[in-house]
Parts: structure tokens; C-alpha cells; sequence
């Protein structure tokens, strides 16, 4: 059931406007990469490794918000807005795609979109601030081949009396060439090497969700990695939070949405534990500093910085963690990667 990721729901995420089904995502930033159908076939098939068996649920219908502010939560993106509650709950409904072409679309103050990032269709009515996101024949067609390019089984709709008279919808299906690849078992998707969840969310801790890398809290043990199958934070920025911008993905940050076998690259746990630097939670004046100038860490240790971490192996004379020739190679650094025994002793 690929369909109602998006509505009017009584709960708090009723306030979000969308498409039924949106095939890719698209949202804005800070928002959850897994209400879509791309994340949901992904995950069974990974699960599975049986694409064949997977029927992909398709939407003949739409969704309506009504009191849906006029500015979308985004300026450069129309199709993602706020509504507003009435009496506790967001007002709204269904729609059929008979309706919406017949009744809907021939309503001068309503404007198709397409939403090239999702590939989803929406119209919004400024006047009288009403929100329709629905499937459409052109964002159908994408899903049809989509279905056929992953080798799923087949398509599944909801519901064959809600097309037009004209069959628009069904014709669209039945010319999907479901049946083009041969191997039951081949598909393409790059899927996580993990059996167990190894990231930081809101449900562990609203302080560390997001945190990442060798200098966030360990989770369970393990350096935190980020969701390689939620591509709003599958990226692992070098400051060790995650994300999805360039700034996340590329140069130094890690990318597993694109190799998620980089979440078992070693070392998975600290080579030195418990660890001996101060972590992203830790206060100002502590995070990402090292030696004997900085408060300890435990007892009389004076914090090191973490051998594993690429970026921040290295004690500065200025007492700050990082990776070059001012932090690696100046007359007083330490470099914990060549030397992860050292200790700082104290000055007094």
C-alpha cells in the first residue's frame, strides 16, 4: 500500500500538505526522506531480495486540505505548505480521479502542477486557500514504468470505479511492460549491509538525533552512522551531523546513501574505550579540544583526540582537535593516529 503518505489526517502531521503517493522524495529541508514510494518498495525488496513477489499499490484518487496558508513552507517549492487546524483538527478529504478531472480541474481557480523532484501533481486554489495533491495520468505513467524498471510483480489500485469514463488510468496500467525482465530475484537497489539500526534518532535522543561520525556519542557502542535509506540524512557531514546537502555529501563528508557498504567500514567501534576526547554533546569550551590545558575528561586524563577520526586526529599547541599541518606537524601537536598511546601530563 504505496498510497496515503500525505492527508488530513487528526494527527500533528495532518498540518503538512502533499501528493498521495509521491514516488521520489523531495520535501524540504529537515523533513523525514521515507514518505514515499521509493523508500517503501526499497525496503522490502532489500528485505526480501524478491522484487517479483512485490505489488506496488497505485492511488486513482486525491487528498484536500482546506485553511492552507498561502505561503508554501519552502518560497522555491509551491507544493509543500501548512494548514491550519479548526477546533483541534485539519479539515479536509478525498477525492476520486473522476471527480478531480471532471469537477476540480475545470475550476478556473485551480492550477495543475507537477512536481518534477516527486513526480506528483497538485493544484492549489489561492482564493479560497484549498490544497489538492493527487495522482494524475502523467504521474501514473511514472510509476508504471517505475514498477517495471524494478521488477516488481505487478501494480495494485485503489480503485478502478474512481477512474473516468474515458479509462485514462486503467490504460495507463495495462500498457506497463511489467513482464520485460526475466530474473524473478534482479534488481537495483544499493542496500544497507546492516541487520540493525546504527544512527541516532528523535525517539533515542531529541540532543544526539542527527549526530554522526567519531567525535558523536557512541550508539549502543557503535560510531553513529546516518539512515542510508532516508535521503534527507543519509549524508554525514564532517562536522558530524546529518544531512543531505553538498556540504554533507561531498569532500569530506560520507555519502551512504550512494555506498552504504561504508557503514561497516572499520573501525565500527573506538580502537580506544571508553574514548578519551570529548564528544559533539559535550559543553563549549570542552567539544573538540585536547590536552593539558582543558578540564579532564576522567580523573587526572586530560582529553586526546580520537585516532579513528580522520578529520580530527590531531592536538594543535592551541589545544583544538583536527586534521593538517597546523594541527599534525607544528612544534607541541600530537598526532593520535601515529601515536595513540600518548598522554598528556599535567603542567603543575
Amino acid at each position: 500500500m504505496t498510497y496515503d503518505f500525505f492527508g488530513a489526517w487528526e494527527s500533528k502531521w495532518g498540518a503538512y500538505t502533499g501528493p498521495p503517493a509521491p514516488l521520489y522524495f523531495g520535501m524540504p529541508p529537515r523533513f523525514s526522506g521515507k514518505t514515499n514510494v521509493h523508500w517503501t518498495v526499497k525496503y522490502y525488496v532489500c528485505k526480501t531480495k524478491q522484487p517479483h513477489k512485490i505489488n506496488m499499490g497505485v492511488p486513482f484518487y486525491g487528498r484536500f486540505w482546506r485553511n492552507v496558508d498561502r505561503e508554501s513552507i519552502d518560497p522555491s517549492d509551491p507544493m509543500w505548505r501548512r494548514a491550519s487546524a479548526v477546533n483541534g483538527k485539519f479539515v479536509g478529504g478525498f477525492a476520486p480521479w473522476n471527480e478531480i478531472k471532471e469537477s476540480w480541474l475545470t475550476n478556473a481557480n485551480y492550477r495543475e502542477q507537477f512536481h518534477e523532484k516527486t513526480k506528483s501533481t497538485f493544484a492549489f486554489n489561492n482564493q479560497e486557500q484549498i490544497y489538492l495533491g493527487y495522482e494524475s495520468p502523467r504521474s501514473l505513467k511514472y510509476k508504471a514504468d517505475y514498477a517495471a524498471d524494478n521488477n516488481l510483480g505487478g501494480l495494485m489500485i485503489w480503485a478502478i470505479d474512481q477512474d473516468d469514463s474515458d479509462l485514462t488510468m486503467m490504460k495507463i496500467v495495462g500498457d506497463a511492460p511489467l513482464c520485460k525482465q526475466t530474473n524473478p530475484s534482479s534488481h537495483s537497489y544499493k542496500c544497507s549491509p546492516l541487520d540493525e539500526k546504527r544512527w541516532w534518532t528523535m525517539e533515542d535522543s531529541e540532543e544526539k538525533a542527527g549526530m554522526c561520525g567519531r567525535s558523536a556519542p557512541l550508539y549502543k557502542g557503535y560510531y553513529p552512522v546516518c539512515d542510508p535509506d532516508d535521503p534527507g540524512y543519509s549524508c554525514c557531514s564532517p562536522e558530524g551531523y546529518c544531512g543531505k546537502s553538498d556540504k554533507h555529501c561531498t569532500g569530506l563528508g560520507v555519502n551512504y546513501e550512494e555506498n552504504p557498504n561504508l557503514l561497516t567500514e572499520e573501525p565500527v567501534r573506538p580502537t580506544i574505550n571508553p574514548p578519551l576526547w570529548y564528544l559533539l554533546d559535550a559543553p563549549d569550551g570542552k567539544r573538540g579540544r585536547c590536552g593539558p590545558d582543558i578540564p579532564p575528561i576522567t580523573g587526572h586524563t586530560f582529553p586526546i583526540c580520537n585516532p579513528d577520526d580522520k578529520n580530527a586526529h590531531c592536538c594543535s599547541n592551541g589545544g583544538y582537535c583536527g586534521t593538517g599541518d597546523q594541527f599534525c606537524a607544528c612544534d607541541g601537536c600530537i598526532d593520535f593516529k601515529k601515536n595513540p598511546s600518548y598522554r598528556f601530563k599535567s603542567k603543575h
